[in-house]
């Protein structure tokens, strides 16, 4: 997909942490950590409508793919997609991506993305800080169904 995608990457045995990839343009941000209930990691993710809708004729085929992708992917229990819709026009998320994830002590740790790479977040009061604008950007998303309605919208419109 164009944009930022997710990439997981492992740092202990049993536990999961995606970080971000930077794509051609787009902004998105993930957390994810593991549901000792269930046994599963959980990966909730939040993308702008416009990297829904950011791509020329030349790429309607593959955008159809991957919304489509995404679309089955929210089926299953674990995995949320959550879209910033058009007319939110700025949110903290625009200062770049970043991830947080729940470690294997409890503990949260981030990543913030930058043109160069990326940093690890791990102090308590900088994770606090990250926390606070993952709240942030995840409460002007639509709320999961709505976000998979205005997906399933996107592909209608690309076919």
């Amino acid at each position: 997909m164009v944009g930022r995608t997710l990439v997981g990457s492992r740092i202990q045995p049993g536990r999961f942490v995606p970080r971000t990839r930077r794509g051609r343009d787009g902004g998105g941000t993930a957390v994810r950590h593991r549901n000792q209930q269930i046994g599963l990691d959980i990966l909730v993710a939040v993308i702008e409508e416009a990297v829904l809708r950011r791509a020329d004729e030349s790429f309607r085929g593959i955008m159809t793919q991957q919304i489509t992708h995404l679309t089955q992917c929210v089926e299953r229990p674990h995995l949320s997609v959550h879209v910033i819709p058009a007319e939110v026009s700025t949110h903290v998320g625009l200062a770049g991506p970043f991830t947080l994830a729940l470690g294997g002590d409890g503990g949260w740790v981030g990543h913030l993305e930058n043109q160069l790479g990326g940093t690890p977040v791990d102090k308590d009061e900088d994770v606090a800080i990250v926390i606070a604008r993952w709240e942030s950007v995840r409460s002007k998303a639509l709320p999961r169904r709505q976000s998979v309605e205005l997906m399933k919208k996107v592909i209608t419109s690309w076919t």
